[in-house]
């Protein structure tokens, strides 16, 4: 399990909000910037903490 992707944004999946919200293709340098974009907005350890502290009893984590 060390190696499986647990969630993952594609193309299609960007493609998608591009045609619904502006109704056209994306230009590459467009999408260029949209990828680097999303990487620099996902705060990953906030998600997988949030996740976390939905799923297991709060005595169970290591105090600050």
């Amino acid at each position: 399990m060390k190696n499986k992707i647990v969630y993952y944004i594609n193309v299609q999946d960007i493609k998608a909000v591009t045609d619904k919200e502006l109704g056209r293709d994306l230009t590459e340098d467009e999408f260029r910037k949209v990828e680097s974009l999303i990487g620099e907005k996902i705060n990953w350890y906030d998600v997988i903490l949030d996740s976390l502290r939905e799923i297991v009893d709060e005595t169970e984590f290591i105090p600050d």
